[in-house]
């Protein structure tokens, strides 16, 4: 199982400011991609939409491969993602194999699901992504949003499921699942940016059916 998840703030001032940037485009796309976004109509949401992808793959592959580096321009999306709020499907090339994603785009956030190719589970994955209140801690948010979901999933009391990451050098941290004191075999891949959250996993073992999707401050509970 290996399953990546990122998100993109589309109204955080960094990536307004960098979605529209060639220098910057120049830096994380590939050529083919380089002249979707010069000739699209909305380059800051493709620019972004196609680094979600990247980001999320990248994820992925870490949790099997071990320690990678993020180089963006040598990871491949096939085809130019259709513009306007809405959900993509695709394949992208890496240095690691090909994978395939799920874009889901508003106007405001991108959040993309990514997976190997031989390993499509996509579908199977839960996930959910909210907006935060202003100014908190969006590591510390994400992982306690994910503990309770997981801990809803399994059936378990919620103080039972702790979340850790591995900060290990060149890659992106993979989140460790512990039910009590035990490692449990979860795929989880968490993403914070800006106003936003997201989680996505996987488990062997399933006792719910887990809602997934957008949900904003002050509206119903995520699980």
């Amino acid at each position: 199982m290996a399953v990546g998840n990122d998100l993109v703030d589309l109204a955080d001032p960094f990536a307004r400011r960098k979605g529209v940037c060639r220098r910057y485009a120049s830096r994380v796309l590939g050529p083919r991609e380089l002249e979707w976004w010069e000739r699209s109509g909305d380059p800051a949401l493709l620019l972004w939409t196609l680094w979600s992808v990247k980001e999320a793959a990248y994820k992925a592959f870490g949790k099997i491969t071990g320690p990678i580096p993020f180089l963006p321009k040598t990871m491949v999306v096939m085809e130019k993602p259709a513009e306007g709020p809405r959900e993509t499907r695709g394949i992208a090339e890496t240095p690691w194999g090909r994978a395939v994603f799920r874009s889901l785009r508003r106007e405001d956030c991108i959040h993309t699901l990514c997976a190997p190719a031989w390993d499509d589970v996509l579908d199977e994955t839960r996930w959910h992504v909210a907006e935060t209140a202003p100014g908190g801690d969006g590591s510390r948010e994400v992982r306690r949003a994910a503990e309770r979901a997981l801990a809803r999933h399994l059936g378990v009391n919620e103080k039972d499921i702790r979340v850790l990451r591995d900060r290990g050098a060149g890659t992106s941290p993979v989140p460790r699942v512990f039910l009590g004191q035990r490692e449990f075999p979860a795929d989880l891949s968490l993403s914070h940016d800006g106003r936003y959250v997201a989680w996505a996993f996987r488990t062997p073992a399933r006792r719910r059916d887990l809602h997934r999707g957008f949900s904003a401050r002050n509206s119903a509970p995520m699980v």
